[in-house]
C-alpha cells in the first residue's frame, strides 16, 4: 500500500509532553494511548489502534474531556491528528512537574 506525502504547515509551536490519554474511534473502538506533543491546533500520540488518513477521533484532555480530531497522518504506532476547534492548552497542566506556557507566551 503506498502513502501519498503529507505536506502542510504547522499553524502552532508543539510542546513536548508525557501524558496518558483515552482515544475513541469509530463510535464504539476504545484504546489507551500517549500524547507525545500537543499544540493549540493539533497532538501527536502513541497507540495501538490504527485510524486511517482523514478519519475522525476523540482524544481525552484533562479539564476539557473528549476533544474530536482529524486524523492527518498515521505511521507505526503513532498518529497526529488536527482538533476541530483550537483548544488553549495553557489553561491545564499536563503532567504534576510541568505547566504550559502562560497567556503572555505566543504558541
Amino acid at each position: 500500500m503506498k502513502h501519498d506525502p503529507i505536506i502542510f504547515t504547522r499553524k502552532g509551536r508543539r510542546i513536548g509532553v508525557a501524558l496518558n490519554t483515552r482515544i475513541l474511534y469509530a463510535g464504539r473502538k476504545e484504546a489507551a494511548g500517549r500524547i507525545v506533543d500537543i499544540s493549540f491546533y493539533g497532538l501527536r500520540v502513541e497507540t495501538e489502534l490504527q485510524p486511517e488518513r482523514d478519519d475522525f477521533v476523540s482524544v481525552e484532555l484533562p479539564q476539557f474531556g473528549l476533544v474530536r480530531a482529524k486524523v492527518a497522518w498515521c505511521r507505526g504506532g503513532s498518529f497526529g491528528a488536527l482538533f476541530l476547534k483550537p483548544v488553549d492548552i495553557r489553561t491545564f497542566m499536563l503532567d504534576a512537574d510541568r505547566q504550559l506556557p502562560n497567556s503572555s507566551t505566543p504558541l
